[in-house]
């Protein structure tokens, strides 16, 4: 009716079983505050001998609402698509193009957001492209705690997106998990992970990226973790982006590739043991815009591209180019291993001075040629960047001697890295989201527990002594325990 902008409707979907369905599983057009929740959606029961759209969707919300509550899609699991145990590759009863969640013009607020949560996508089978989230401007959105496993799609020479999000605003996207995907199988592949363009602030100071984790995908040429394009102000904090690849003879790796944002902060991330086969771009920034912040914190990069790899392999650790922006770039950590090429931390901004502390941060390069940069300053080797007028007294080269890279646990064992960055109120948990110690804590994006021993003493006391008497000279003796 003509009053769905204004009149709930308030209806609660849930707990309902979908199967076998052929084009769409949810249709949820003109509508104010229903709620679907723990639904179950999948082909489970079909096989390749079911028809099925060669398009298909998932839920499809449209000009949605939220008077009295907010629009909400939670917990469903959407699963096993087109059939159980289907191939990308498949051509019969098959899923070309995919569309987990279309949203268009929905409409939120802050005391009633637009919220999607805690829903799992699970084994969807697609041959060209898909979108896991495919939304358009939306407004005041929480896209919190959803999952896609094992999504892939087959055909060469195509792009994916799991994350698409196109204008709108307001967006808290924050504890969200993509893994064990595969994008272009058949060769060449494009996947944009999470690719944000133009989300506003309008009703919120800042849009958050916290928390998510992208681990374990592959892609056949680019792989993306989050894009995040034009003018807003964004919190991306205690992000993991681990054990992503490209073909084992092509490709690039990108982490985060960011341009022409307002205020950042950028804290507590972690990005390690990606795999580029020509290169790995894991931060890469553009920002011309002036009168702004950039606030970067305790991150922690790793690769380790092996002697056998691309022999001119090409690399940017820390790239953020904010021409006018206040810089803050502290207790950061970089360990890169490569055959060729890697822009160590090339912190570029017109006026030096605007670089107000670069401080405490360790590095440790095992890459034969090396470019960094300080305001408008170049350098060819760490030495250099660490002698500029702007560089700290505390930053330092050092082995960080991590706990089990395997496993992704980058904690550090370096006594020299443990507990000596000022704890700021912005950055008090780290990646994992443990406390941080609340008055100097560890560099980098992990926080470990100090592992010292007092071993001995020359203190004594004599057996008599007088009001006032003191120890001139005692010594107490600790052992580093750390491995």
């Amino acid at each position: 009716t003509s009053s769905y902008s204004t009149v709930g409707d308030d209806n609660n979907i849930t707990s309902n079983t979908i199967q076998n369905y052929y084009y769409g599983a949810i249709w949820n057009y003109y509508t104010n505050g229903n709620q679907f929740i723990s639904n179950d959606i999948s082909r489970s029961n079909a096989n390749s001998s079911s028809a099925v759209s060669t398009s298909l969707y998932g839920i499809y919300s449209y000009y949605t609402y939220g008077t009295n509550r907010s629009t909400i899609y939670r917990s469903n699991n959407i699963h096993d698509l087109p059939y159980l145990n289907a191939s990308s590759s498949s051509t019969t009863n098959y899923i070309a193009y995919w569309y987990g969640l279309y949203a268009y013009y929905n409409y939120g607020t802050t005391t009633y957001p637009f919220t999607v949560d805690k829903n799992t996508f699970k084994n969807v089978m697609v041959y060209y492209y898909g979108y896991t989230f495919y939304m358009y401007y939306d407004y005041v959105v929480n896209l919190t705690g959803n999952t896609i496993d094992n999504f892939r799609c087959y055909a060469s020479g195509y792009t994916c997106y799991p994350m698409y999000v196109n204008y709108g605003s307001d967006y808290n996207v924050t504890g969200n998990t993509m893994m064990n995907s595969k994008f272009g199988e058949a060769g060449t592949g494009y996947c944009y992970g999470w690719y944000m363009y133009y989300i506003y602030n309008t009703y919120r100071s800042a849009n958050l990226f916290e928390d998510n984790v992208i681990k374990d995908n592959w892609s056949g040429y680019y792989f993306y973790g989050a894009q995040i394009w034009y003018y807003s102000s964004w919190k991306i904090n205690r992000n993991q982006i681990l054990r992503n690849t490209t073909a084992t003879n092509q490709g690039y790796f990108y982490g985060f590739y960011m341009y022409y944002y307002y205020n950042m902060e950028f804290t507590s991330n972690l990005i390690a043991d990606n795999f580029g086969y020509y290169g790995n771009y894991n931060i890469y920034t553009y920002n011309p815009n002036s009168g702004y912040s950039t606030d970067i914190r305790q991150n922690t990069l790793h690769y380790n591209i092996p002697s056998t790899g691309y022999t001119y392999h090409f690399a940017y650790g820390y790239l953020f180019q904010d021409y006018y922006a206040t810089t803050n770039f502290v207790g950061n950590v970089g360990d890169y291993t490569s055959p060729y090429y890697v822009y160590g931390a090339y912190i570029y901004n017109t006026t030096p001075t605007n670089i107000k502390e670069c401080d405490r941060n360790t590095f440790y390069i095992n890459v034969p040629n090396q470019y960094w940069a300080l305001g408008t300053t170049g350098y060819s080797s760490y030495g250099g960047w660490r002698g500029d007028s702007r560089s700290g007294p505390n930053n330092r080269y050092d082995n960080p001697a991590w706990v089990k890279t395997s496993t992704g646990d980058f904690r550090s064992n370096c006594f020299e890295m443990s507990n000596n960055v000022p704890t700021v109120s912005n950055v008090t948990k780290d990646a994992w989201s443990v406390a941080r110690n609340v008055v100097k804590s560890d560099r980098g994006a992990l926080e470990n527990v100090m592992d010292a021993s007092a071993v001995s003493t020359d203190f004594t006391v004599p057996s008599s002594v007088c009001a006032g008497w003191q120890a001139t000279t005692s010594n107490i003796y600790v052992k580093n325990n750390f491995a």
